[in-house]
């Protein structure tokens, strides 16, 4: 799958690994690495698990079009699919296994609204 990110400063913390380490943590780190890796050799967004240890589930609600995979603890790597037009079903639902490309939002508490973007 393809990967992009919301700002460039959130690019660089993830493609450095002493960056991301120093932002989150040895052990988030290590995960938001693996979970990058996952999600990054998944042909689409429908090939990524979506029971742990990734859990990649779409959000509900005010965060509607947003998806999430487990990093640890609360946090959650937040992305969007990234395509025009949106691949969506015929209730109107983005199909991911048409998802070839997302863009990372961040690390957040979703359940507490606490963002780390």
């Amino acid at each position: 799958m393809e990967i992009s990110f919301k700002t460039t400063r959130l690019r660089k913390q993830f493609l450095a690994g002493k960056e991301l380490q120093r932002v989150y943590g040895k052990a988030v780190a290590t995960r938001i690495t693996i979970r990058m890796a996952v999600l990054k050799n998944a042909p689409t967004l429908g090939d990524v698990p979506t029971v742990p240890p990734e859990r990649c589930h779409q959000l509900r609600n005010n965060r509607r079009g947003e998806f999430t995979v487990d990093v640890g603890n609360k946090q959650r790597l937040v992305f969007v699919p990234n395509q025009s037009p949106m691949p969506v079903r015929q209730d109107g639902s983005i199909d991911p296994t048409r998802v070839r490309s997302i863009t990372i939002l961040g690390i957040e508490d979703t359940h507490e609204g606490k963002n780390r973007r």
